[in-house]
């Protein structure tokens, strides 16, 4: 038969060995009279201070807050003992100085306070972890907010061209705007690509599962608009639908209404809008009642707003309600970096369509970026289907397709860009040109060549080379 342990109390004298079990604890237990004086302590509790047992017990804590010690003790002690309720102090302890939380317990004997209680337990660790966890909490939070920023720049990349620094500018700032549920207006002119930019803005968006409405304002008549934006009831105006009809800001519910041309409403329409965007509500032509509806709005103007606004032509409340975040298109001649990634991108798609390999030559290059492209990204577009539609040849030369570009829309001095250019054939291109502009005014080379200030030999030569003839 197993003997007992000699160090373990047996059940008759549990009370007596009242040390023994509060030695077992792990928390510091210290037990005060209602004036302060330690009646008892465990081991830990006399570990957390420069103390030992015998020196302590029996002490006021009174005495050792004069020897510097238990500072807070006192604290928890004689607010449990003023309110009579737990009270709980964070402090550090004299010797490892680690944190400690001191809570105080009220014991009662027949309804009067008789002893406190204090527990002291170390938390240091705990605190460790807690730090930690904020500390990597924090860090993964910075990691998602990156990924999804790069993830969301380059699916938008991956759509838009972006190689001018005025794009990458514009794009960083779509990244930012399209998860917020903020209204944007888009602002470019005709063909820059605001269309594209706005679905984006929703695919990228909290709203992606909703729906995408999209309507040109300058598309529909003026007496439909009203009704195709905020609906109609029922026998509302002669025409109308037996059973009536929902309106688009109905429809984009829950998801998002892109606005395009919004510059040419009419003001009592502007109003309207103004309060569906304000007040997140509508009234249906021929309504009684305002509907609710939650919609993200979008819109896009190539016209000036602000001056819209000074000439009386468009809501100055309206103005800068939808102008929260503006995103301004630039136009392709003031991102010439873009035009040979666009055409590429175009030609790649145009190629697998029509089963053909076409590619421009150096100087083909060089023609299409000083072409000041005024319809933008569309015509860019629509002349790389143009081309490759007309063209008998893979290889493009700038000789094939120079019909299909008018003189008056060549730049031949806008240099401020970083594409490559041959000096000797940008000053022979201007020549002519100069050339070919005065022939019409006179009616001898002699005649010319004073008008240009050069010597008669110099003009022969130069229109045998261009092959022009006075």
């Amino acid at each position: 038969m197993k003997e007992p342990c000699n160090s373990c109390p047996n059940k008759d004298n549990l009370m007596n060995n009242f040390q023994y079990f509060i030695d077992c604890i792990m928390d510091g237990i210290t037990i005060m009279g209602s004036d302060g004086t330690i009646l008892m302590l465990n081991q830990v509790s006399v570990d957390n201070c420069p103390y030992t047992k015998e020196e302590l017990i029996d002490k006021n804590v009174l005495e050792l807050i004069a020897k510097g010690m238990f500072d807070s003790a006192e604290t928890v002690c004689f607010e449990v003992v003023r309110t009579g309720m737990p009270f709980s102090l964070m402090q550090k302890n004299a010797t490892q100085k680690c944190d400690l939380l001191v809570t105080g317990i009220p014991y009662f004997e027949e309804g009067k306070l008789t002893k406190v209680i204090l527990t002291e337990r170390d938390i240091t660790e705990l605190n460790d972890l807690k730090d930690a966890i904020a500390r990597e909490a924090r860090k993964q939070k910075h990691f998602e907010n990156e990924i999804a920023y790069y993830r969301a720049k380059n699916l938008l990349q991956g759509d838009m061209i972006s190689q001018s620094s005025c794009m990458v500018e514009l794009l960083n700032t779509v990244v930012k705007v399209a998860p917020l549920d903020i209204t944007v207006s888009i602002q470019g002119e005709c063909g820059t690509g605001k269309s594209l930019l706005a679905r984006l803005i929703y695919e990228h968006s909290s709203r992606s599962k909703g729906p995408f409405i999209e309507i040109s304002c300058a598309a529909i008549p003026e007496n439909l608009l009203e009704s195709e934006l905020f609906g109609y009831e029922k026998g509302a105006f002669t025409g109308a639908l037996a059973q009536g009809k929902v309106g688009l800001f109905e429809l984009a519910n829950g998801g998002t209404l892109f606005l395009d041309e919004i510059g040419i409403l009419p003001l009592h329409l502007q109003t309207k809008i103004l309060r569906a965007i304000q007040e997140k509500e509508i009234m249906r032509v021929g309504g009684t009642k305002y509907i609710p509806v939650d919609a993200r709005i979008i819109t896009a103007t190539n016209i000036n707003l602000e001056e819209a606004v000074r000439q009386g032509t468009f809501r100055q409340d309206l103005f800068y309600r939808i102008n929260v975040v503006p995103l301004v298109l630039p136009p392709l001649r003031n991102r010439k970096e873009c035009i040979r990634p666009l055409c590429e991108h175009f030609l790649s798609r145009l190629n697998k369509k029509y089963n053909r390999n076409v590619s421009f030559q150096a100087s083909a290059w060089k023609l299409l970026y000083r072409y000041k492209w005024p319809g933008n990204v569309r015509e860019l577009e629509n002349m790389m289907e143009r081309i490759l539609i007309i063209s008998d040849s893979d290889i493009i030369s700038a000789d094939q397709i120079a019909p299909l570009f008018p003189e008056s829309e060549l730049d031949m001095l806008a240099y401020n860009n970083s594409y490559p250019v041959d000096l000797k054939e940008e000053i022979d291109a201007f020549e002519k040109k100069l050339l070919k502009s005065k022939l019409p005014f006179f009616k001898s080379i002699e005649e010319l060549s004073q008008a240009l200030n050069v010597d008669r030999s110099t003009i022969s030569r130069k229109l045998k080379k261009f092959d022009l003839k006075i």
